[in-house]
C-alpha cells in the first residue's frame, strides 16, 4: 500500500496540474459594443481622377459667367456655359498672309500623314499575305514554326504602325482645321453646325455642353470674359475613377511590368514657355497635374497589384529636360519643372517600395525624341520611330537590376544625372 508520503506527493501533483489547466484555460475577452446606425459619411474625400475632360471654347466669343462650382454634378449634354458671338477681328495684310501660309503648311502635313497611312496599310497587307502563305507551307512541313512567329510579330508591328499613322493624320487634320479657322474667323453666319439659341439672359448664344457625366473639378473661367478658341473653361471628371481602376484589377494576376506612358508638353493649345514673362499659374498647375501628380496617384493605387518576392518593374516615361544638372538651355519652365517633380516622386517611392519589394526596379525613362503628337510641332518627321524607341526601352528595362533607388536612364541604357 502507498504510504502517507506517496499520497502527499500525488496530492501536490494534482494541485499543480489543476493550476496549470486553470492558467492556460481560454477566457472570454472584453469587447466594446455599439449600435450600427445609417447616416452621412463626414470624412474629407480625395479627388483622384483617371479620366479628366477639359471643356474649351470652340471659337472666339464672349463668355457669360459660369454658374457651376467645383463639386457640382453634371449630366451628359447639360449646358455648362453660354458663348455670345462677337464681331471678328480685322486682319492686316501680314497676318492674312501668315494665316494663308499656315493653311498651306497644314495641308501639306495632312498629305504627308495620309501618305504614311497608305504606306502603313500596304505594309500590313503585305505582311498579312505573307503570313497566310507561310502558314500553308508550314502545314505541309516546309517552314519552321519560328518563321511564323516572326511573321506574326511583323503583322502586329505593322498594325501598330498603321494605328500610329492614323492618329498622326487625325492630328494633322485638326491642325489644318485650326489653320483654316484662323485664316477665316468664325462669325454667326458661318456657324450653321452650331445654331444660336436663346440663353437665360434672353440673348442669342451658343451652348457649350458636357461631353460626359461627372462632377466639376475646376472652373478656369468664372466671370464674364472674352475667350479665345481652345481656351479652357472648366474640367469635368469622375473623382472615383482611379479607385475603380484598382478594384477592377483586383481579381487579375499581379503585375511584373507596368509602363506609364502618360504626359503632355502642350496643354490647352499653350506651347512651352520660353521666358519668365510667359509663365501662367494655371498652366503650371496643369503641367504638374498631368506630368507629376497623376502618375504618382496611379502608382499609389496600383502598388498593391505589383508582384512581391520576385523581380518587378515600374517604369515611367520621363524626359531629359527633367534633369536639373543637365539643364543648360533653360526654357520650357512648366514641362521641366513637372518632369523634375516626377523624378523626385519616383525616387522617393522607390525607397519606400524597396522595403517590402527588394527586387523591384523603379525607372524613369528618357525615350528620346519620338514621332508623336507631342513632338511633331517641334521636330516634325526627323524623330525616331515609336516602335524602335519602344523596343530599345524594353531592352533597357530587361537589363536594369534592383538597387533600392529609382534609375534615370535613356533609351540607350545610359544613366542621366538627376
Amino acid at each position: 500500500m502507498p504510504g502517507k508520503n506517496t499520497w502527499g506527493l500525488l496530492a501536490v501533483g494534482a494541485l499543480l496540474l489543476a493550476a496549470l489547466v486553470w492558467a492556460f484555460a481560454p477566457r472570454p475577452q472584453e469587447v466594446e459594443m455599439a449600435r450600427v446606425i445609417e447616416g452621412p459619411f463626414e470624412e474629407d474625400g480625395r479627388t483622384q481622377v483617371r479620366e479628366r475632360y477639359t471643356v474649351s471654347a470652340p471659337l472666339a466669343a464672349r463668355l457669360q459667367r459660369i454658374r457651376l462650382h467645383v463639386g457640382d454634378p453634371v449630366a451628359t449634354g447639360e449646358v455648362l456655359a453660354w458663348l455670345e458671338p462677337m464681331a471678328p477681328m480685322l486682319q492686316d495684310e501680314r497676318s492674312a498672309r501668315e494665316n494663308q501660309a499656315n493653311v498651306a503648311a497644314a495641308g501639306a502635313g495632312v498629305e504627308r500623314a495620309t501618305a504614311r497611312v497608305e504606306r502603313a496599310a500596304i505594309a500590313l497587307q503585305e505582311n498579312w499575305l505573307e503570313l497566310q502563305r507561310q502558314g500553308r507551307l508550314e502545314a505541309q512541313g516546309f517552314v519552321a514554326p519560328a518563321r511564323l512567329d516572326a511573321l506574326r510579330l511583323a503583322v502586329s508591328g505593322a498594325s501598330r504602325e498603321l494605328d500610329v499613322a492614323a492618329a498622326e493624320r487625325d492630328v494633322a487634320m485638326f491642325e489644318q482645321d485650326r489653320a483654316r479657322a484662323a485664316a477665316s474667323p468664325a462669325t454667326p453666319e458661318k456657324q450653321a453646325d452650331k445654331p444660336l439659341q436663346i440663353n437665360p439672359r434672353g440673348s442669342r448664344a451658343w451652348a457649350v455642353r458636357a461631353p460626359v457625366a461627372g462632377v466639376v473639378l475646376k472652373v478656369s473661367q468664372s466671370s464674364d470674359n472674352v475667350v479665345a478658341p481652345g481656351q479652357a473653361l472648366l474640367d469635368i471628371g469622375d473623382p472615383a475613377s482611379l479607385e475603380r481602376l484598382a478594384l477592377e484589377l483586383a481579381g487579375q494576376d499581379k503585375f511584373q511590368l507596368v509602363i506609364d506612358a502618360t504626359g503632355a508638353l502642350t496643354l490647352n493649345g499653350r506651347s512651352p514657355e520660353k521666358r519668365l514673362d510667359e509663365l501662367d499659374a494655371q498652366a503650371l498647375i496643369e503641367a504638374m497635374s498631368v506630368n507629376a501628380i497623376g502618375p504618382a496617384l496611379l502608382l499609389k493605387q496600383l502598388l498593391s497589384r505589383l508582384a512581391s518576392g520576385e523581380r518587378v518593374i515600374w517604369a515611367k516615361l520621363s524626359a531629359r529636360v527633367g534633369s536639373i544638372e543637365d539643364n543648360r538651355k533653360g526654357g520650357w519652365y512648366g514641362y521641366r519643372a513637372s518632369k523634375a517633380a516626377l523624378n523626385m516622386l519616383l525616387q522617393t517611392a522607390a525607397i519606400e517600395i524597396a522595403r517590402r519589394r527588394p527586387l523591384a526596379v523603379v525607372a524613369a525613362l528618357q525615350p528620346g525624341t519620338v514621332r508623336s503628337g507631342l513632338s511633331q510641332p517641334f521636330v516634325g518627321e526627323q524623330a525616331q520611330d515609336p516602335l524602335e524607341s519602344a523596343a530599345r526601352l524594353l531592352r533597357v528595362l530587361d537589363a536594369l537590376q534592383p538597387t533600392g533607388r529609382a534609375q534615370f536612364v535613356d533609351h540607350a541604357g545610359q544613366s542621366i544625372p538627376w
